[in-house]
């Protein structure tokens, strides 16, 4: 069934949806922000924010217990990258006094999550320079959590959480990090690679992964179910921008004695 654009000329990349509100949230390439009600059908918010805020087009964090959405702000004067807030209750946008970790630079935008508030009732979330912090969407509060990865290449955009809510998993995109799957374990704050895809997979097939975008458990949390973005390519020696463009599906199986909750 044909809805129509909510928007004319624009289209939208990265959306999430309400479900307890029947709203479905989502983002343009050129930051406009979309607020749509699948009951009405109708568009309930499309365009830009108001002066001084600007949704970021790679993140897009919806509470559905509050009904509410939120992400870091992307315009140039806001040097902190403060929390904006959007309430379906009240449709009015709101720039919080909480900001992204300044660690290891400030500035970093979020970038990645975990998509349900888990059994603390926290958010786990990532900035585009590989910083950990939880955000409690009832208290509106940060808790910096420190790097992904020791290393570099820490970029992830992709996070998930145990069912019993003790682990996060995510992977770095890097060949200079040999593409880890990462569990982190929430009780100690330590880090476990359970597989470096790469070089394996290059050795074995010629193939670099070279990031990976998405990133799903399982209900059990027993697997893990990731696609990657990357290409065949004879040597990772001198690499320039050209490894994308063959996407792989991979299947992580995490053995039990790894993951007790």
């Amino acid at each position: 069934m044909d809805y129509g654009a909510p928007l004319p000329r624009t289209s939208w990349s990265y959306h999430r949806v309400d479900t307890q509100r029947g709203v479905m949230y989502a983002v343009s390439f050129r930051n406009e922000f979309l607020a749509w009600n699948i009951n009405m059908q109708k568009a309930e918010w499309a365009g830009y924010l108001p002066q001084g805020m600007v949704w970021q087009n790679r993140a897009l964090l919806v509470d559905s217990k509050s009904g509410r959405a939120y992400t870091s702000n992307g315009d140039p004067g806001d040097k902190l990258q403060r929390m904006i807030r959007y309430d379906y209750a009240t449709k009015r946008f709101t720039l919080l006094d909480c900001h992204m970790p300044a660690n290891p630079a400030p500035g970093s935008r979020l970038r990645g999550h975990t998509r349900e508030r888990g059994p603390d009732g926290l958010f786990w979330c990532l900035t585009e320079a590989g910083e950990l912090f939880t955000f409690n969407p009832d208290s509106e509060e940060i808790s910096d959590k420190g790097l992904n990865w020791p290393g570099d290449g820490r970029f992830a955009c992709s996070l998930e959480r145990s069912p019993g809510g003790r682990y996060l998993y995510y992977s770095l995109r890097s060949e200079q990090s040999f593409s880890p799957v990462i569990q982190y374990d929430i009780k100690t704050g330590t880090k476990k690679v359970l597989a470096f895809l790469h070089p394996y997979y290059h050795e074995k097939y010629g193939y670099l992964p070279a990031g990976s975008y998405s990133l799903k458990l399982d209900d059990k949390g027993e697997n893990i179910f990731m696609v990657w973005n990357g290409a065949f390519i004879e040597t990772t020696e001198k690499l320039g921008v050209d490894f994308w463009g063959h996407c792989a599906v991979v299947l992580l199986r995490i053995p039990s004695a790894e993951r007790e909750e």
